[in-house]
């Protein structure tokens, strides 16, 4: 085997490392943004719609701006609690 063709291979090796990193991230962003309801999204200003269609048709960039931008919105609305607040019914 030449160096050249080790060298080759051992990029190849990165990259189906890293695309499988970010496949495997891709998955854990879409599995969590799927855990929220809407409410949760409401409460924190955005839609459930529109982060699945971002990280679905965006892929792993989409992830990850989910994951540093809305995850942790969707996480502080939750442990507040603010999302149960602002939909409990009229009380007499």
């Amino acid at each position: 085997m030449s160096s050249g063709s080790a060298v080759g291979l051992v990029l190849l090796l990165v990259f189906l490392v890293i695309a499988f990193a970010m496949f495997i991230f891709w998955i854990l962003a879409l599995v969590d943004l799927l855990k929220y309801n809407e409410r949760e999204y409401q409460a924190a200003g955005s839609s459930k719609v529109v982060w699945v269609l971002v990280v679905v048709l965006v892929g792993g960039i989409g992830a990850m701006i989910y994951w540093f931008t809305m995850r942790t919105k969707l996480r502080a609305v939750r442990n507040s609690g603010q999302h149960q607040a602002q939909f409990q019914p009229y009380q007499h």
